[in-house]
């Protein structure tokens, strides 16, 4: 149903000419729609006009403030004299009065939306939530070929030919479910035109491994209500460019807590062979504000921007001093390459998970900054596209203490209870029994 909070908007090209919000003229009745529409007309089209020409056309849009979407191309209908109504067009006509409330000009809104697309320069990563008229490349990403030089998909991609304004490559159709890399070499604002999507109505296969995956539900969720429908595995991962989550213990668990229109995820499966799932539609799930990735303010290091490369990898870790794990609480972690900063995060639940943006192999920096002073990390990790170390069983260990191979061998407690710390992490033989540091048990470490 119309709500007075929508907006219709008149366009002339691609200039907004007037919008107007729905009315309710007395309780219960119809809402109408009092638009004024506006235009600085040029010379030429006013002296068309005097000479009994028609005016620029105007085309009309309706904004659907329950759910967010903009719906394009309304069709215009007016009352015929005999009775009924037909579809007409509108041109621009200076001081001209259509329709009254007894005999309205009617919208008819269709189901083409429009999704608007932000570029930022570097490497993006996309999903398209409308339905294509054309999959075809060329024609449905033809608003995005003034800003970008590439596009990649995970099996195939092309670039742009400036010459002919075209993609030339293995990519020449769009998949809405698949999730695309695009890189941008000149910043703006854009918009995709296609059918809405109804989510139960476009199945994913997932496989085993990571997969390339879009977002087409045109509302944020959480990561817990976008992936209901997911048969997740333990260990299972979904990653975006600013953050990511795991799935532990039934629920998602990291620095990604909301999956965005717009935004293209990665996801790696547990699953044997491959399965089957669908986002959820907005009716059946309960709309509520949604946390989204913490925004990087407010920190002592500065990362670079995480669409300066294509991919990345992620790290589930905990700081430790020797065999006691150091309070998470003010720590920041930093992940250095040379002296460039790829990511900074604080911890989330005493873990910190890190999403680490890269594309070549490089050796990795750790640095803790707790407030006070900075310590570097001894230890370096090879950035390796798509890795992820740790786990929130078994996280990572960034190690800012003792490394000494072994401690307190020759104090032993009663018990025989040694700890080691091999390769950085702490582990605990206890009875012939290995165990981490948290106390899970584990099978006999093996010091690289």
């Amino acid at each position: 149903p119309v709500d007075t909070a929508d907006i219709v908007a008149a366009k002339i090209g691609n200039k907004l000419a007037g919008l107007a919000h729905p009315q309710q003229l007395r309780i219960g009745s119809t809402p109408y729609i009092m638009l004024d529409v506006y235009a600085n007309l040029t010379e030429q089209q006013m002296l068309d006009i005097a000479a009994g020409k028609p005016g620029p056309e105007l085309e009309f849009e309706y904004w659907d403030a329950s759910t967010g979407l903009t719906y394009t191309n309304l069709r215009v209908w007016c009352n015929l004299p005999s009775g009924g109504y037909k579809d007409t067009t509108i041109c621009f006509k200076d001081a001209a009065v259509l329709g009254t409330i007894a005999n309205p000009v009617m919208f008819h809104v269709t189901n083409m939306v429009r999704q608007e697309i932000k570029l930022t320069k570097g490497w993006n990563w996309y999903s398209f939530n409308v339905l294509p008229a054309s999959d075809t490349a060329n024609v449905f990403l033809r608003p995005l070929l003034p800003y970008i030089g590439e596009v990649k998909a995970q099996d195939s991609y092309a670039e742009l030919d400036s010459v002919r304004q075209v993609l030339v490559g293995s990519l020449d159709c769009i998949d809405i479910r698949k999730k695309y890399r695009a890189q941008v070499f000149k910043e703006g604002v854009t918009t995709l035109t296609g059918y809405t999507i109804n989510p139960l109505a476009i199945p994913f296969r997932i496989y085993h491994g990571w997969n390339w995956i879009a977002y087409v539900p045109n509302m944020t969720l959480s990561v817990d209500k976008a992936l209901a429908n997911m048969p997740a595995r333990e260990g299972d991962i979904i990653k975006s460019q600013r953050g990511f989550a795991t799935y532990s213990n039934y629920q998602w668990v990291g620095s990604l807590h909301a999956m965005t229109p717009g935004v293209g995820y990665m996801y790696y499966s547990n699953v044997a062979d491959s399965a089957i799932f669908y986002y959820p539609s907005p009716a059946s799930v309960l709309l509520a504000p949604q946390r989204t990735e913490e925004q990087e303010n407010d920190f002592h290091y500065t990362p670079v921007s995480r669409t300066l490369y294509p991919g990345n990898m992620t790290i589930t870790a905990v700081v430790m001093d020797g065999d006691l794990l150091v309070p998470s609480a003010g720590l920041e972690v930093a992940v250095f390459a040379g002296d460039e900063c790829r990511t900074t995060m604080r911890a989330i639940d005493d873990r910190f998970f890190l999403t680490v943006p890269g594309d070549e192999a490089v050796m990795l920096e750790f640095r803790v900054w707790d407030g006070v002073k900075e310590t570097r990390v001894k230890k370096t990790l090879p950035f390796v596209n798509d890795m992820h170390y740790g786990s929130l069983s078994q996280p990572y260990v960034i190690q800012i203490g003792a490394t000494e191979d072994i401690i307190n061998t020759e104090d032993a407690d009663k018990d025989g209870v040694r700890k080691f710390i091999i390769d950085d992490a702490v582990y605990i033989l206890r009875a012939g029994r290995w165990y981490d540091v948290l106390g899970h048990e584990t099978n006999q470490p093996i010091n690289k």
